[in-house]
C-alpha cells in the first residue's frame, strides 16, 4: 500500500507529537545528611522508526537510573571517621556511582520477540546494571 503525501504528512505530525509527549522524561533529586549525599536520577526515552512513511516502529524505550553516592571528610586532618589516625592522608572523599538501564520494548514487540533468543532479549531488556566507578580522592597534604 503507497501512503500518499497527506498521509505521510499526518504520519509525520504524529511521530512529532508523540516525540514531544513521550520522548524525553527527566527527574533528579538529591540530599545531603552531613557530610554524605546522595543524588539520584531517572530518565526515559522512547524512539521510533519509519521506513520511509509506510509504517512506523516503536523500536527504543530506555529508561534510566543513575546514582551517585558522595562521602565527604571520611578522613579530615590526618583521622579517618574523626578518630582513627591514617598515615600520609590529610584528607580523603569516596565516590560511587552506579547505573541500571532497562529497555522493555525488547520484551513488549512481537517483531523483537521471534527475531532473538530469550537469552538476546534479556541481555536488550537490561544491558547495563552496576557500578561505574568507585574511586577515592586523596589529599596527602605536604607529600
Amino acid at each position: 500500500m503507497r501512503v500518499s503525501w497527506r498521509g505521510r504528512s499526518i504520519l509525520v505530525g504524529i511521530m512529532i507529537a508523540a516525540s514531544v509527549t513521550l520522548g524525553s522524561v527527566a527527574a533528579w533529586g538529591s540530599t545531603r545528611i552531613g557530610d554524605l549525599e546522595l543524588q539520584m536520577w531517572y530518565s526515559t526515552r522512547n524512539t521510533f522508526h519509519s521506513a520511509g512513511g509506510d509504517n512506523m516502529n516503536w523500536v527504543q524505550w530506555r529508561n534510566e537510573i543513575f546514582g551517585w553516592l558522595v562521602y565527604e571528610n571520611i578522613v579530615k586532618s590526618g583521622k579517618a571517621f574523626g578518630q582513627y589516625e591514617i598515615p600520609l592522608i590529610k584528607n580523603a572523599t569516596i565516590n560511587a556511582r552506579y547505573r541500571f538501564r532497562a529497555d522493555p520494548v525488547w520484551t513488549l514487540r512481537d517483531s523483537y520477540t521471534k527475531r532473538y533468543d530469550n537469552h538476546e532479549r534479556k541481555s536488550y531488556l537490561f544491558p547495563e546494571n552496576g557500578f561505574r566507578d568507585l574511586f577515592a580522592d586523596l589529599d596527602f597534604g605536604e607529600v
